[in-house]
């Protein structure tokens, strides 16, 4: 066993499949060490309305959580025992 709780093993889970994950599983300090934010896209200066739409969409496809290393490797020995 992993020693990993129920929350854990399923922001872990959601992680592996892409899935965003909540405030409270991005604050575990377990699974902080299992994701990146590293893709982080900044919006431009000056937007209309239509242009903060176009980015905004972009942003939230982008600004994610997403699963690294170490999460893959977790995920995968987790994987392993079920």
């Amino acid at each position: 066993m992993t020693g990993l709780d129920y929350a854990q093993r399923k922001a872990l889970r959601r992680l592996g499949r892409g899935q965003t994950i909540n405030r409270t599983m991005q604050n575990d300090p377990v699974i902080r060490e299992c994701y990146s934010t590293d893709h982080y896209i900044d919006p431009p200066r000056g937007m209309n309305i239509v242009e903060w739409c176009d980015w905004e969409a972009k942003a939230r496809w982008v600004n994610r959580p997403r699963i690294n290393n170490h999460g893959k490797k977790l995920l995968k020995e987790l994987e392993k025992q079920e």
